[in-house]
């Protein structure tokens, strides 16, 4: 299969791999070798008992994510969203992935990993002031940070639940 230089979800656009029955939720990759510009909505929803399924979005190069992923599950393990680009800044809506859609998938108890393959990871203040919080959320579900640079926080990162907050910069 060749791989797509760009891939574009346009707003309205949807992907879905949702579980039926008592199921597991699906895999949906959306890949480009340059930029993935994702702006639609995208599932892969564990059905009953069933866990969650797997998102990612990535690209070798920049992400510009604008959308919404869901890969919870009522009842069974919560799913994972994967967001892998080359770089990555975590902050208001101008930044390439707004901590809203980090937040808003811990807080529907999905497992967030945002993981480079040749860059940093920037966790933006929003206001410039310390004290606002950038990423938090009260479920069992953990964010993973993984950078083969830097993480650098400029903000919070915190759970009130009982996920987990695990960081690792240097990565390969």
């Amino acid at each position: 299969i060749t791989n797509a230089s760009n891939t574009t979800v346009e707003s309205g656009a949807r992907i879905t791999a949702d579980a039926t029955g008592n199921g597991v939720g699906g895999t949906v990759i959306v890949w480009a070798d340059h930029d993935p510009i994702f702006e639609g909505e995208v599932s892969a929803r564990g059905a009953g008992s069933g866990r969650g399924g797997f998102i990612e979005v990535s690209g070798k190069e920049n992400l510009h994510f604008r959308g919404l992923a869901n890969a919870s599950s009522p009842r069974g393990l919560r799913g994972t969203v994967l967001f892998d680009p080359g770089s990555v800044s975590v902050g208001n809506a101008a930044s390439t992935l707004p901590i809203a859609t980090v937040t808003a998938l811990l807080d529907t108890n999905t497992n967030v990993i945002i993981a480079t393959h040749s860059g940093d990871i920037v966790f933006k203040s929003l206001t410039g002031d310390f004290r606002d919080v950038s990423v938090q959320w009260n479920t069992d579900a953990s964010l993973g940070v993984f950078a083969s640079g830097n993480v650098v926080f400029r903000n919070h990162a915190r759970t009130a639940g009982a996920g987990s907050v695990n960081v690792i910069a240097g990565w390969v």
